[in-house]
């Protein structure tokens, strides 16, 4: 799977979005403080640059959905993307194991 590199969103980007939004999608609060901007899909599972993938989030938001909360990561992008991951490296494993191992690994004893 070809992953997409990371870019910050275009002028005109961020502009629809502001106009669109003004508030953090997740907890609905003002974005005045300062909104950091956010993939709905993270690029390591298959997420765009393009319009529809960005979203401006609140930092406290933004924080917690990347890196999860204070006890666990459940639920957060590093988790997801861990999961995969684990996954992929996992069903790699096992396709090395069924070429490595053939069915008699031991010559056939002659009968005495």
């Amino acid at each position: 799977m070809q992953i997409e590199k990371r870019k910050r969103p275009t002028l005109s980007q961020q502009v629809k979005s502001l106009l669109k939004i003004g508030r953090c999608p997740s907890c609905n609060g003002s974005l005045c403080e300062g909104g950091e901007w956010d993939h709905r899909v993270p690029l390591a599972l298959g997420g765009t640059n393009d319009d529809e993938n960005w979203q401006i989030l609140c930092r406290t938001c933004h924080s917690s959905k990347s890196h999860g909360s204070k006890a666990t990561s459940y639920g957060s992008d590093i988790h997801a993307i861990a999961k995969v991951r684990r996954i992929q490296k996992k069903q790699a494993g096992m396709e090395k194991l069924k070429q490595k191992i053939p069915s008699r690994p031991w010559p056939k004893r002659a009968k005495t």
